[in-house]
């Protein structure tokens, strides 16, 4: 349970997805591929050709983002985003990181964001001979990025020659929250709160007072501020409980929106393992884990 918290992002569980992975590993040789017809992909951590090394928060959330779509659908398998980001910064080629990850298909590319201008190169190489498939170039301004991450997902599922039912065209128009402004604020308050300092945990409330001021509730906002509150206790920034009261005010306010979040559970996790609930803490993961299952749309 200490990963779920951990400082380190590459430690961490990015997901009840990842936590699921991680409750029920069998032992066996790591990243072995089962036998399945489902093409198997990694999206590789894109490069930072920005002038700008702090616009790493945008490039790293836009590479998530687009396993989030890739994982919603029925007919591809991903490797989660906690195995891919540690794979940033990477030299090793396509065929080699098919044969240690036991993938069939790689994505990767290089993102160059300049004030609101973004420019993305991507390209989707088979591991198997190291074959590039595709490379192709996305452009646009920061308000384009949601459509630039829809047209990525939906090139690579042309790619694998995937067939997707109508409702999996309509999750891969879903915003994860409608304003690009807003959206840009949660991805920089994420980024503050796992650098676990008590500046950038202030830094992370504020910028999601910010999204609230132009979007209203959010579930995603309520996540991300409850961890904010969570993680001054972890990392030792105070000792007050009344935090943990704070955070178990964003879950009830992500349940009265919708009792099966995985968000909301999964944050209740988090609250109760503070608490030396561990008990309460493991029936709150299970619960995280079936609503992620159920409602995969977060």
């Amino acid at each position: 349970m200490t990963r779920c918290l951990a400082k380190d992002a590459h430690q961490r569980f990015d997901s009840t997805a990842s936590l699921r992975d991680s409750l029920q590993a069998i032992p066996q040789r790591p990243y072995e591929q089962a036998e399945t017809a489902e093409p198997f992909i990694v999206v590789v951590p894109f490069r930072n050709s920005s002038p700008d090394p702090d616009n790493d928060y945008f490039i790293d959330g836009l590479a998530e983002e687009i396993i989030a779509d890739l994982s919603r659908l029925e007919g591809v398998k991903v490797i989660s985003s906690r195995s891919a980001m540690r794979l940033k910064g990477t030299d090793k080629n396509a065929a080699t990181l098919g044969q240690e990850l036991g993938v069939g298909y790689l994505l990767d590319g290089a993102v160059r964001k300049a004030g609101d201008a973004i420019r993305i190169t991507a390209q989707l190489t088979s591991t198997a001979d190291d074959t590039v498939l595709w490379t192709h170039k996305f452009g646009g301004q920061l308000d384009d990025v949601f459509a630039i991450q829809e047209d990525i997902s939906r090139k690579i599922v042309e790619g694998l020659e995937v067939q997707l039912a109508p409702n999996e065209l309509a999750q891969l128009k879903q915003r994860p929250i409608d304003d690009v402004r807003a959206y840009d604020a949660y991805q920089k308050a994420r980024h503050e709160i796992w650098t676990g300092t008590e500046e950038s945990l202030e830094r992370a409330l504020g910028l999601i007072s910010s999204a609230r001021e132009i979007v209203g509730e959010s579930v995603l906002l309520s996540h991300a501020e409850g961890m904010a509150y969570v993680q001054y206790l972890h990392y030792g920034l105070r000792s007050d409980e009344s935090y943990l009261h704070r955070a178990q005010q964003c879950v009830n306010r992500i349940l009265a929106v919708d009792p099966e979040s995985a968000n909301g559970h999964s944050l209740q996790c988090f609250i109760r393992y503070k608490q030396g609930q561990l008990r309460s803490a493991g029936a709150s993961a299970r619960r995280a884990l079936a609503a992620e299952a159920d409602h995969p749309k977060r």
